[in-house]
């Protein structure tokens, strides 16, 4: 019994709504809301360096002192401390670009505070 083709079902591809079509939010909010909370969300990752900043300061002159932790790497090498190079960093290149230095020293500083060779 010879082979027969059988053609593939058509490809059908989904109407786009118009505006009176998309449904309502579920809690009754309208979707406005939900863009406007998406952009203050991007505005703040946007200007993450000078929050970053502000925290790194807030913690040198308020917690570190109170729980009387003290930079290994800063002991070990007599360089400024992590908080301090980490604040000057994200100062000088922004958050992001200034993030993979800011891990190094992190690490150094951990190899720093098991004794070993930074």
């Amino acid at each position: 019994m010879p082979k027969v083709a059988v053609p593939a079902p058509p490809l059908v591809l989904p109407q786009m709504r118009t505006r009176s079509e998309i449904p309502a939010h579920p809690k009754g909010r309208p979707w406005r809301l939900q863009a406007a909370a998406f952009c203050a969300l991007a505005l703040i990752l946007a200007n993450l360096g000078p929050v970053a900043v502000a925290g790194i300061s807030v913690y040198r002159k308020s917690i570190a002192p109170a729980l009387g932790i003290h930079c290994a790497y800063a002991h070990a090498t007599g360089a400024e401390s992590c908080s301090a190079y980490t604040k000057r960093i994200i100062a000088a290149q922004g958050f992001y670009a200034g993030l993979p230095a800011c891990i190094r020293r992190f690490q150094a500083c951990a190899k720093a505070g098991k004794g070993l060779t930074p």
